[in-house]
């Protein structure tokens, strides 16, 4: 990992964005300080990362669509 782009803000003193660079860029990560909010605060935090997450599968199914992908074969 190279670094950690901030996109933006959830809640105070919760931030969302991606990593960039190395083998996991583009991963998406939620940061929140562990006395942060309270039980709402981890649910939004916890929904904004799986909509990232979501996107990100799209994102990358499209890239790998392009592609042929080898199955696997049985021996009879």
């Amino acid at each position: 990992m190279h670094a950690f782009d901030v996109g933006g803000e959830i809640v105070p003193l919760a931030v969302h964005g991606h990593l960039s660079g190395g083998p996991l860029d583009g991963t998406p990560v939620v940061a929140k300080g562990g006395l942060v909010g309270d039980d709402i605060t981890l649910v939004e935090c916890l929904a904004k990362l799986r909509r990232s997450v979501q996107a990100r599968l799209h994102q990358v199914h499209s890239e790998v669509s392009e592609h042929v992908i080898p199955t696997a074969t049985r021996d009879a």
